[in-house]
């Protein structure tokens, strides 16, 4: 089989040896000396060089396989066949190799075959697993080893040449020098070894010298080189992970989109019973179950559509990533068993209870993965949290009396010295605008617990007025009537909105004072006149005081008598 290959390619070799020679004559002969053709004819020439070496060897390897096969179809001993047959299956891969070489010096192609990856036992698996990724980061590097690798080998090579032939120099100069009879058929036979080693050495490197001018001539810039890598990977693993990618979220979103449906149907009788309940507790578990459901389903849909896709180099990397993802949160399950009882409401923070989360009343919205807690009062009151910041948090039921905050927007309040108007309440702080204008900060939870008087819901008006004791005998038949009056009607002049707004008002006597006779004023309002409290209560001083310059009552002062012994 290998003669049949031979003659042909010998054959081919012949004829374009004597057709190059042919054209590198006329060549030389023609009237050209650009730079450019002497190159192309001292390629020309070195290929041709490479040819009839290539073919010297191919005539050697197969003359010694032909002897070596004659030999064996003779009557040898057991050992010397064994030897020989080894030495057939060398001399044969050597004789293939040269003829693929034969063949690229000639069409510049490589034919030569892959070796076959050997059957891996059991304890091999994983690396078989891990090899596809292992190559894909490999051929990135690839062409910089090879170039690497010819640099060792080339060095190698020439090292020992160099040796070779200073032992052959060596020897050269000790034949012609020592004239010993007994030393001249070793020293021959010495040398002949030696320059068959330079020779076989030289053809070494000039192999090696071949293979980087072929890598050389192959070579790509950088960005090139980068940017076929890139070409590659969305031609190829890009592709197939968006095309991995969206599959996944086409599952997830189709199961998630007929998740009430399909729950219906399954929890379809249960839906239907009077012990909503038992249905409210078992609705949670089964979302949250359905949720883990279409999560793995839509992974494997993923992962399937890889391995049909025949990629495996991404089926190992994400499985492995994600048998990383899980080895790795070993430690939180822990964490993550006190979190999926928060989850399927079954934990000490519930739906639809309240509970104090950073000073705030919160109601829970719902709950999952991440909780959502909502308050009516504030502005953008609606938390989302994570269930790892409720572990420590406890929610109880409330009354539909209670209140969320203490305020609303608009409301007036009054706290120690500062009166004025909530602007705005939010989960982070609570603005409120005072009667000059200024504007007062309060952090949320600050403003909480501060325990704010709320004018906006209600409010009075109360002190104590003082008369003299001279009126001790009218006070009660004439004095409070006629101030009741007198305010009242003021009252109702000045202020006219507070008609509707009074609720309740009384002038009444109250005590004897050390130095009075005390009378309480109490006036209660509604809320809508929050904003006119100081102002109201100033008012109403002044009118008694305006009815005691009319009635000519005196308005007692803090006596202290002193009785002196006579």
């Amino acid at each position: 089989m290998i003669c049949k290959f031979l003659f042909p390619l010998l054959l081919v070799s012949s004829i374009l040896g004597s057709f190059s020679f042919a054209q590198t004559e006329n060549d030389i002969q023609s009237p050209k000396n650009s730079e450019e053709e002497l190159i192309e004819i001292s390629e020309e020439q070195e290929k041709i060089e490479r040819l009839k070496r290539f073919r010297s060897e191919l005539i050697t390897l197969n003359s010694e396989i032909r002897r070596i096969e004659r030999e064996l179809d003779s009557d040898i001993n057991m050992v010397a066949r064994i030897q020989q047959e080894t030495r057939l299956v060398t001399l044969k891969k050597d004789f293939e190799i040269r003829q693929f070489r034969f063949i690229q010096a000639i069409a510049g192609v490589n034919l030569a075959q892959d070796e076959e990856a050997q059957e891996s036992s059991f304890t091999e698996d994983i690396k078989q697993i891990l090899d596809p990724v292992v190559q894909t980061f490999k051929k990135v590097s690839e062409k910089p080893r090879r170039v690497q690798n010819l640099a060792d080998k080339k060095e190698r090579i020439n090292t020992r040449l160099a040796k070779a032939k200073t032992a052959q120099a060596e020897l050269e100069k000790f034949m012609q020098e020592n004239k010993e009879k007994s030393l001249k058929a070793r020293l021959r036979e010495s040398l002949k070894v030696v320059k068959k080693m330079v020779a076989e050495l030289e053809k070494k490197s000039d192999d090696v010298e071949f293979e980087e001018n072929v890598l050389e001539e192959n070579e790509e810039s950088i960005v090139t080189t980068f940017s076929g890598l890139i070409f590659d990977f969305i031609t190829t693993k890009g592709k197939n992970l968006v095309l991995s990618l969206l599959v996944f979220a086409l599952v997830y979103w189709g199961f998630r989109y007929g998740q009430e449906k399909i729950l219906g149907l399954l929890l379809f009788r249960l839906q239907r019973s009077e012990n909503k309940d038992f249905y409210d507790w078992v609705i949670r578990p089964t979302r949250v179950i359905y949720s883990v459901f279409t999560f793995f389903v839509s992974f494997f849909m993923g992962i399937l559509t890889l391995y049909v896709l025949n990629d495996w180099v991404l089926v190992t990397i994400i499985l492995i990533t994600f048998a990383a993802l899980i080895w790795s949160s070993k430690q939180y399950i822990p964490v993550f068993f006190e979190q999926s009882k928060i989850v399927l409401n079954l934990g000490a923070v519930r739906e639809d209870e309240r509970l104090i989360y950073k000073g705030l009343p919160w109601k829970i919205k719902n709950l999952g993965y991440y909780g959502r807690l909502y308050n009516p009062e504030l502005e953008g009151g609606l938390l989302r949290i994570s269930t790892k910041e409720m572990l420590n948090l406890n929610s109880r039921k409330f009354s539909p009396s209670e209140r969320w905050f203490p305020t609303t927007k608009g409301d007036w309040i009054e706290h120690g010295e500062i009166f004025g108007e909530v602007i705005m309440q939010t989960p982070e702080q609570v603005i409120v605008q005072l009667i000059g204008g200024e504007k007062k900060y309060y952090t949320a939870s600050e403003f909480y617990e501060s325990g704010v008087i709320n004018l906006s819901e209600g409010f009075c008006v109360e002190f104590i007025f003082g008369v003299d004791y001279g009126h001790q005998m009218v006070l009660l038949s004439e004095i409070i009537p006629t101030f009741k009056d007198y305010i009242f009607e003021r009252l109702q002049q000045d202020y006219p909105q507070a008609k509707q707004s009074l609720k309740r008002h009384s002038l009444e006597f109250r005590q004897a004072g050390s130095s009075s006779l005390d009378l309480r004023v109490f006036f209660k309002f509604s809320g809508d006149v929050a904003s006119l409290k100081l102002q109201i209560e100033r008012s109403l001083q002044s009118y008694l005081l305006e009815a005691c310059n009319r009635e000519q009552i005196v308005i007692p002062f803090n006596q202290l008598t002193v009785h002196m012994q006579q």
